[in-house]
């Protein structure tokens, strides 16, 4: 018999109805198992931070390692191979995505965690995706910062004055720190609501200050004379820390030809 157009209408919306249903639990289903991914691979990152902490923590982690591996073998490789399993499809993958966290420095110094990152940048396929990228991403990143943190070499003067507080310099001390304040109703006071010297932080200020300062004129002007400054102050920099190590190993070699001396001496 056949179907009437509004019958066949009414057939093709309930079989697009129940895929419609199979696809929401699928895709429940997958991000529900992404999260146990991103968790596990947390787990994996913090596990390694564990590792680098000691070389005895090292050594005594690849001493349990019961599948092939040599000198080249990444620290990351092998976690990735001892939590997922040395054949797993996509355990390359997956020391990739570690091995780039850790380039990232993903969950330390303030910065957002492994579940977190991955979620935010497209899994472990979006963040080895955009390794390449994201290097490039970084080194302009660096830039700004590098530009916000001297600001006053480009000409750029910041419009509030000194602020006499005592209470708090004595508790910043030394550091640099951001804060959140507010004023005090009427009264000529703040009232600090968030302070923190996280460098994660201090570095987002500093990246957007160095991004409102390349689009001011003083700095266009500046930048070659500034930059090459900043550039010598750096080669500067490592010269003395060359003649340090210099310095360190002219000592070692002077105290094993004392005790060569003696030892000739005592024969």
């Amino acid at each position: 018999m056949k179907m009437s157009n509004e019958m066949l209408t009414i057939e093709v919306e309930k079989t697009l109805n129940e895929l419609q249903s199979k696809h929401a639990e699928w895709d429940k289903q997958q991000r529900y198992a992404d999260t146990l991914l991103y968790t596990l691979l947390e787990g994996c990152l913090d596990f390694y931070y564990f590792l680098r902490k000691d070389e005895r923590y090292e050594s005594a982690f690849k001493s349990v390692c019961d599948f092939k591996w040599n000198s080249k073998t990444t620290l990351a490789t092998l976690i990735t191979k001892a939590v997922f399993g040395a054949k797993a499809k996509k355990g390359y993958a997956y020391a990739k995505a570690l091995a780039e966290a850790v380039r990232s420095k993903i969950g330390v110094n303030g910065n957002v965690g492994m579940a977190q990152w991955l979620k935010e940048n497209g899994g472990v396929n979006g963040v080895i995706r955009n390794e390449k990228g994201e290097s490039k991403a970084k080194a302009e990143r660096d830039y700004r910062i590098l530009v916000g943190k001297n600001s006053e070499r480009f000409g750029i003067q910041s419009k509030i004055h000194p602020i006499h507080a005592p209470q708090l310099a004595e508790v910043i001390g030394d550091k640099e720190a951001v804060m959140l304040v507010a004023r005090n109703g009427d009264k000529d006071e703040l009232i600090v609501k968030y302070m923190s010297s996280s460098d994660a932080i201090k570095d987002s200020m500093y990246e957007r200050l160095g991004e409102l300062i390349m689009g001011k004129e003083a700095y266009r002007e500046k930048r070659a004379e500034v930059i090459e400054e900043i550039k010598q102050e750096g080669d500067e920099a490592t010269q003395e820390v060359l003649e340090a190590l210099n310095a360190v190993k002219s000592k070692v070699a002077e105290a094993e030809e004392a005790e060569e001396e003696e030892a000739l001496e005592a024969a």
